[in-house]
């Protein structure tokens, strides 16, 4: 088995030398016709104008717009009065034509997708421009509301200092309130003792009678200048004790009231019957009683 491996082997020699040599071969031929074609075409590049010139005689066509830039197909008839060599340069000149057609469609193309691009650029802009409008809207109508925020804060704040002006009022008149009830309290408190400690009394009271048969105990008040009196109880108000009550309502006021609501037992029907007794000493005092 080995002795037939090594006698192909031997035998592939041979022919492994051959294409060695063929391809040697072929790459030689290759550089030379490589050259051969450089040295053509820098020939050609010399000969381009008397080509041209040669062509426009024979009746080519010069080609003076973008429009009018197409390559022709190859023709197969051969123009009369051209060498051998005009003609492969007219192919090779042919053949470059239709090379620089390829770039101006690619070009071309190039330029429509930069047109579409700056289109879509415009409209990017155009869009980005009614974005900055609505937000400059929005800004406006932004400081508008902060405006009347501040307008209602304001006004929020003056009712806020009204509405405490109006508590602390309240609160005064509560005040006031509670110290009257308190007096009140007091003073019928007071006009109840002395009721039942006084058995009597040196005074004479005339009740009020009208024709039709009504009879009304009077309430007396003597007056005199060390103030008022209630009889017979001997509750006594003082100048001083009556400054800084309205006269609708007063101690002297609150007094007789009490007094009537305790005779009465609280009957608003019967409006109280009230007898001032002044004294000589009691004019100023009888001036106060009638405000």
């Amino acid at each position: 088995m080995s002795r037939r491996t090594s006698q192909s082997s031997i035998s592939l020699f041979p022919f492994l030398a051959v294409l060695v040599c063929t391809m040697g071969a072929l790459i030689l031929l290759l550089l030379v016709t490589t050259r051969r074609i450089r040295n053509d075409q820098v020939r050609w590049t010399e000969r381009f104008q008397v080509t041209a010139r040669v062509a426009d005689e024979n009746g080519l066509t010069k080609v003076t717009d973008e429009a009018d830039f197409v390559i022709e197909p190859k023709r197969d008839v051969l123009h009369d009065g051209l060498t051998e060599e005009q003609r492969r340069e007219l192919t090779a000149l042919r053949e470059q034509l239709q090379a620089e057609q390829e770039k101006y469609d690619q070009l071309q193309e190039q330029l429509g997708d930069s047109q579409s691009q700056l289109q879509v650029a415009l409209d990017d802009r155009e869009a980005l421009r009614d974005r900055a409008e609505k937000l400059a809207e929005l800004r406006r109508k932004e400081q508008q509301i902060r405006r009347t925020l501040e307008e209602r804060a304001a006004e929020l704040a003056g009712l806020q200092e009204e509405l405490e002006d109006v508590s602390e009022s309240t609160e005064q008149a509560q005040k006031v309130l509670r110290t009257r009830k308190s007096a009140l309290v007091s003073l019928r408190k007071l006009v109840s003792e002395k009721s039942q400690s006084d058995s009597g009394t040196t005074g004479t009271v005339i009740e009020f009678s009208n024709s039709t048969g009504t009879k009304r105990t009077p309430l007396l008040i003597n007056v005199s200048d060390d103030g008022f009196r209630f009889l017979p109880s001997g509750i006594r108000l003082t100048a001083a004790d009556m400054q800084g009550f309205p006269s609708n309502d007063n101690p002297l006021v609150s007094g007789v009231l009490s007094i009537h609501q305790l005779r009465h037992h609280d009957s608003g029907a019967i409006k109280p019957y009230v007898l001032l007794l002044v004294r000589p000493s009691g004019s100023m005092q009888f001036y106060l009683a009638q405000r």
